[in-house]
């Protein structure tokens, strides 16, 4: 699978991220391609914050037993949205939160996350 991407490192303390996939599956030839950007503010040891959002076609070929007729490939369009803020309490831990939504035709959802973390 074909990948390319790009970061910019600011002096003011932000990343800035972008990219593409490309992947062709076999056998079928299913095609799929996605992009996606990624913003990250703060400063490693004190806090993150990190917002992702990711877009293109998802495509797989379906296995095992089927009801009737199934289709050969399955392609469709996709986003996904999500951000986290890390906090450093101490020099080498801290908690992280972060909020996730995704959509496609089939079907939406939202998540939350939570957790701590140690630096090593």
């Amino acid at each position: 699978m074909p990948s390319l991407s790009v970061a910019y490192y600011s002096t003011d303390g932000w990343i800035a991220e972008g990219g593409a996939m490309f992947n062709r599956s076999q056998p079928g030839s299913v095609r799929a391609a996605r992009a996606y950007g990624v913003l990250t503010v703060g400063q490693q040891g004190h806090h993150l914050w990190m917002t992702r959002i990711d877009h293109g076609r998802e495509a797989y070929l379906p296995a095992g037993a089927f009801v009737g007729s199934a289709p050969s490939s399955v392609a469709f369009t996709s986003t996904e949205v999500s951000t986290v803020w890390r906090q450093w309490l101490g020099r080498d831990y801290g908690y992280t939160v972060g909020l996730q939504y995704y959509r496609n035709p089939y079907y939406t959802r939202a998540g939350v996350t939570a957790g701590v973390f140690f630096d090593f």
